[in-house]
């Protein structure tokens, strides 16, 4: 599609404007705004529209929309006085005044659509797929006229807008824009081509006497699907609870399933395509299982997502999971440079994006990984300060106060971990973090509960078999200790209590004593297993 106005030609589908036969250099908002004019010639365009179409509801003041009609003035031959071509509707927007004809052969679609910088023709409504995902939060639909649901809905919105601005990876429209869509039932398509989202998330409200009932739904873009949705009811006077279990449940779903579903997608696409986002979250399917094939899948993942974006922070951080994992699960040849390599990717990442949860939450588990405890509660914090729903800063913590004698704390921060993210993939860990703790208070028979339940769970490893052996031999269920020990000969026959001391790191404590004990009674030590972990942790950290 192409526009004439006296010597200038405005070609849409290359995106260029030329005067004369000469182009000129145009910037994209500014190209953008011109074509939006000229397209609605016979027609106000207002401020709202500009800023919608062209910035795709990015927040952006007026500074920013005059800048750029300027521009798109300057360029034309126009300016503010004359206003010959551009003119100027007080306090509603803008109009093309000047000629505008489509030349011949070309054909103008009833709705012409912004030209996306990612596509090849105008209008068609495709989401741009590269960088990172982004998503709109809309007011919460109040479905009923109770006076005590009042402004809820955009209170919870706004809760929830504030909170995923902390995370990194996740692009997040802000309210001035995503506000705009208060309808029941939104239209997904209608808000990624105005917001040029991925995903929307969406919730209603009820209010019944004293009941309260608020309903959250996520839905990607593209096709309108719902890939998660939760309902969290209570009494009205209990709305400060409500609302505080909302924030923290629909960000631990966020973290898992928008990475998942931008996996899925990635996986889809020709390797060609795929950007420096795309790689990452085609590694993170990879990370959290714990065995030698998906760490190097993820490695190759992460390192690809480097070459294509050098300053990538959290492709860093997951390079630091990963040699991480080698020296935790001990499946390196050089366990001491695996160690290492943990500190050094974490601290990579960190310096490119100190404020990231998961950067901070590596640079602990590199800490924890090199026997420095308290380093690694230091940046456990630091990982949930950045973002307080964060489930893994919270289990991070959990582990470092059971590794250095504590028990409360880690029954604490593993029980708050779970509570934000039951079904996470590390979620194994945390049970048998709690697990843990209840072996050092003596409580065996509740130990075994937990630790069987995280035994049981898909993604748990060798080592966490070895936690629900010592529990049942603890509690005095041999039969029961005996089945879990002859599982871990089955998934690692070499597996020792001095590896696994190793690995947690712990100090000397009644966990630690309990534990070797029964490792040693169920045959899994090999003389070096009580004691040892703390002398090598000092001989590491002086090293």
């Amino acid at each position: 599609m192409k526009y004439a106005f006296g010597s200038f030609e405005l070609d849409v589908r290359r995106q260029t404007l030329s005067r004369g036969g000469i182009v000129l250099q145009v910037p994209h908002r500014v190209f953008s705004t011109l074509y939006l004019l000229v397209a609605h010639h016979d027609r106000d365009v207002t401020k709202d529209e500009l800023l919608q179409k062209v910035w795709r509801g990015h927040f952006v003041g007026d500074d920013s929309l005059t800048a750029a009609v300027r521009e798109a003035r300057r360029l034309v031959g126009d300016d503010g006085r004359s206003q010959r071509m551009i003119r100027t509707l007080h306090g509603v927007g803008y109009r093309w005044v000047g000629e505008a004809r489509l030349l011949a052969g070309d054909s103008r679609a009833a709705l012409p659509g912004l030209v996306f910088e990612d596509e090849g023709q105008e209008g068609s409504g495709r989401i741009r797929r590269n960088g990172n995902p982004s998503i709109a939060i809309l007011p919460f639909a109040v479905l009923t006229s109770a006076q005590e649901c009042g402004l809820l809905g955009d209170a919870v919105a706004a809760e929830l807008i504030g909170e995923l601005a902390r995370l990194a990876w996740l692009k997040v429209i802000a309210r001035g824009s995503s506000f705009r869509f208060r309808e029941p039932n939104p239209d997904p398509a209608a808000v990624a081509r105005l917001l040029d989202v991925r995903y929307i998330l969406s919730g209603t409200i009820e209010c019944s006497g004293s009941r309260l009932e608020i309903s959250v739904e996520l839905a990607r873009t593209l096709d309108a699907v719902v890939i998660w949705s939760e309902r969290f009811s209570g009494r009205i006077d209990d709305v400060h609870d409500i609302r505080a279990h909302i924030l923290t449940a629909t960000i631990a779903a966020l973290e898992l399933r928008i990475p998942a579903e931008e996996a899925r997608v990635a996986l889809t696409m020709a390797p060609e395509n795929l950007d420096a986002w795309a790689e990452f979250h085609i590694g993170l399917r990879h990370l959290y299982r714990y065995n030698r094939r998906d760490m190097d899948l993820a490695e190759a993942r992460f390192k690809a997502a480097l070459l294509r974006e050098p300053g990538f922070a959290r492709a860093h951080a997951g390079l630091s999971f990963i040699a991480f994992q080698r020296a935790f699960m001990h499946v390196t040849g050089n366990r001491e440079h695996a160690i290492v390599e943990a500190a050094a990717h974490a601290e990579r990442s960190l310096e490119l994006d100190p404020l990231d949860p998961f950067g901070n939450y590596c640079m602990g588990r590199a800490s924890w990984i090199s026997g420095d405890l308290e380093s690694a509660s230091v940046w456990a914090r630091r990982s949930f300060a950045a973002s307080p729903s964060y489930a893994h800063g919270h289990y991070l913590y959990a582990m470092m106060d059971l590794y250095s004698g504590g028990t409360a704390m880690a029954r604490c921060e593993s029980a708050t971990s779970l509570g934000m993210s039951p079904i996470d993939p590390l979620s194994y860990g945390m049970l048998a973090t709690h697990a843990s703790a209840l072996i050092g208070e003596g409580a065996f028979e509740a130990a075994v509960a937990w630790s069987e339940e995280a035994a049981l769970r898909p993604e748990a490893h060798y080592l966490i078999d070895m936690i629900a052996a010592a529990a049942n031999e603890l509690a005095g269920r041999p039969r029961r200790a005996e089945f879990w020990t002859r599982r871990i000969r089955g998934r690692r026959p070499d597996a020792t209590g001095t590896d696994f001391f190793e690995s947690f790191q712990y100090r000397e404590c009644p966990a630690q004593k309990n534990l070797s004990g029964a490792f040693c009674r169920l045959g899994l030590s090999d003389g070096r297993t009580a004691g040892s972990a703390p002398a090598r942790n000092s001989a590491r950290a002086s090293a």
